[in-house]
């Protein structure tokens, strides 16, 4: 005699059951609660970003995928699946979504007050984490956290991931589901044991998810109109809700942080103007106080033998480059041509200085207490650079921290 043993039920199978359900939802114009926020580990924002402004960033996406035959627009702000092509092609999409994410999202700063209004704390988005996601019906789904690694210097808490769909979403179109409060259960055992972690959430987020017993009955799921966002810790367990009817679904997402911790070097420096300036943008903008100078002249002098390198102040040439594009997006340096031949500059052999605004704001960084964070390194730093602009050092030295060996750079 043979039993028969029926297979438990999976994650997959309680998501696609999911029912419609919000235990915190922000209402468009209104402010999240970051303790409603910390209890659910998510919050649905109606209305967070102008919708139009979402249309703009899906327009191009649309025309790739119309000229395509994948899909066709005969309802509005739906695509509706052709069922041409088994899997888009996603690449085209991706290099069109970061043209106008980077210049109608990040620029102006409305992914910032998008994420601050749903998520009730100040936000910073970091660098390099814009995602694409396309599904067609009956795509697959797929249930995870994502943990640890979408984390810089903060706690799990003190970091979002942010889900804005670029498509109208009612119920079986595909939304995003989450187990609500499960940022809050650890995973299970990971494959291989773990002696000494490297890492603080490392024993918390193993990949080897909360059973899905333990899950089934957090999971929720919601509509949406273009305009509105899911934010959520990444440390919850979240997956696709299946995707059941003729529409194809598209969203982006991007993580960041509470703008008032210390961005970390992963985190990049985007063209947000809201942002806070980081120690790398200040002390790129002090040197353009002092004189023009170019990207590649600049970078130097974080170098081990440049005057910063040599008091210990280490940054990667990407980071200073970057500096250069933030600070003449925020007006505060502009190009300048000592060199005859113009042409030759151009590039990271562009000069550049400082506007009076500035070398305004330069000067308040290098001679106020209190508006870096006091290392050593770059204590010293400041004071060289106050001291080359004729600063009263009496204010920074109150911040009074031990100076390095060095605290001047030798010829």
């Amino acid at each position: 005699m043979t039993a028969t043993v029926e297979s438990a039920a999976t994650h997959e199978d309680h998501v696609r059951q999911v029912a419609l359900a919000s235990e915190y939802e922000v209402a468009a114009g209104f402010r999240g609660e970051p303790a409603a926020f910390d209890a659910q580990g998510h919050a649905v924002g109606r209305q967070v970003f102008p919708a139009e402004i979402l249309r703009q960033v899906r327009a191009p996406l649309v025309d790739i995928l119309v000229a395509e035959g994948v899909v066709r627009v005969d309802d509005h702000d739906r695509l509706r699946w052709t069922g041409a092509h088994p899997d888009v092609d996603r690449t085209p999409l991706w290099e069109a979504l970061v043209d106008t994410y980077e210049s109608l999202v990040v620029a102006t700063g409305l992914g910032a007050a998008a994420i601050e209004a749903t998520w009730g704390r100040p936000a910073v988005l970091w660098e390099g984490t814009l995602n694409l996601y396309v599904l067609a019906p009956g795509g697959p789904l797929r249930v995870h956290r994502d943990g640890w690694h979408k984390m810089g210097t903060a706690a799990p808490e003190e970091h979002f991931k942010a889900w804005v769909p670029l498509t109208r979403l009612g119920p079986g179109d595909g939304g995003l589901a989450v187990a609500a409060g499960s940022h809050r259960i650890p995973d299970g055992p990971g494959e291989v044991a773990i002696k000494h972690p490297l890492h603080l959430e490392q024993l918390t987020s193993t990949g080897s998810l909360p059973s899905p017993a333990v899950l089934e009955p957090l999971w929720r799921a919601n509509t949406f109109e273009v305009g509105d966002a899911l934010a959520f810790c990444p440390t919850i367990v979240h997956s696709t809700a299946a995707n059941t009817g003729p529409w194809l679904r598209m969203a982006f997402a991007f993580a960041g942080q509470d703008a008032r911790v210390p961005l970390a070097v992963k985190a990049g420096l985007n063209l947000d103007p809201s942002r806070a300036l980081t120690d790398v943008e200040h002390l790129t903008l002090a040197i353009l106080a002092v004189q023009p100078s170019t990207p590649w002249q600049a970078r130097g002098a974080f170098y081990p033998r440049g005057f910063l390198g040599r008091l210990g102040v280490d940054e990667s040439d990407d980071r200073v480059a970057r500096a250069f594009e933030t600070l003449q997006a925020r007006r505060l340096i502009e190009p300048a041509d000592p060199q005859p031949d113009a042409a030759q500059n151009t590039g990271i052999h562009q000069y550049f200085r400082s506007t009076v605004a500035g070398t305004s704001l330069a000067v308040d960084w290098l001679s106020s207490p209190g508006t870096s964070t006091v290392t050593q390194p770059l204590f010293a730093g400041r004071l060289v650079l106050a001291g080359w602009l004729g600063l009263d050092t009496a204010p920074l030295l109150s911040e009074n921290p031990p100076l390095p060996a060095r605290s001047l750079p030798r010829p």
